[in-house]
């Protein structure tokens, strides 16, 4: 049996979500433990954090965090910030960024996902990707995805080196679904003023006689 509790923050800052004792309905304490390890998404600029436990044999529960931005605050900016702050407080962790969008006419709804670790390492924080997944969902019929043009990876400080490190890797998926895991040999990246770790994907797309391009971005971490 799976329960579901959810709880509504409007209009918070990384900061404030932090500093105040939040709690579930059922008294769960949203600490930065949480929010690191909870499933990240993003659906219409609204942030949800979520987090499955098992309470007993066969039950399970999931406790939901949806947060809205204040006005005129990206919802991606916000989660990455929202991250950053609870990860100074924890060694390590891994998780998730998803990333739901639809094309500008609203004929597609497109997905993209960035699985990553974070680690505490001798220059600060560290993360690096380990995979990708995403794909689309037609809407419109009369349109169609003709291609699919996927760059994953992170650029930066490597957390083994001290050095600056680029590391990419690309792909051209062929299905409306889709996965890709990152070389296992690659660098922690120090999240320092000068990096970006994450993916990002173009969707191409038709109808009749005309084509037009549609990016999506599902950002780590970026300074």
């Amino acid at each position: 049996m799976l329960l579901f509790v959810s709880l509504v923050l409007l209009s918070i800052t990384p900061t404030h979500a932090l500093s105040y004792s939040l709690t579930t309905s059922d008294n769960v304490p949203i600490t930065s433990d949480f929010i690191i390890n909870a499933t990240a998404s993003i659906n219409d600029n609204v942030i949800s954090l979520s987090r499955t436990t098992s309470i007993e044999s066969n039950n399970y529960k999931c406790d939901t965090i949806y947060i809205i931005p204040a006005e005129g605050v990206s919802a991606t900016y916000l989660l990455n910030e929202l991250t950053e702050y609870a990860q100074r407080q924890s060694s390590n962790a891994r998780g998730s960024i998803s990333v739901e969008e639809c094309d500008p006419s609203i004929s597609v709804k497109c997905r993209l996902c960035t699985y990553f670790t974070r680690v505490s390492s001798q220059y600060g924080i560290a993360s690096k990707v380990t995979s990708v997944s995403g794909g689309y969902r037609i809407i419109d019929r009369s349109v169609s995805v003709i291609g699919q043009s996927l760059i994953y990876g992170s650029t930066g400080k490597s957390s083994s080196t001290g050095l600056m490190k680029t590391q990419n890797a690309s792909a051209t998926p062929t299905t409306s679904s889709w996965s890709y895991t990152a070389p296992t040999g690659w660098h922690y990246i120090v999240e320092t003023a000068t990096h970006n770790i994450g993916s990002s994907c173009e969707f191409t797309l038709k109808r009749a006689g005309s084509t037009w391009s549609f990016t999506m971005y599902s950002i780590v971490s970026q300074g």
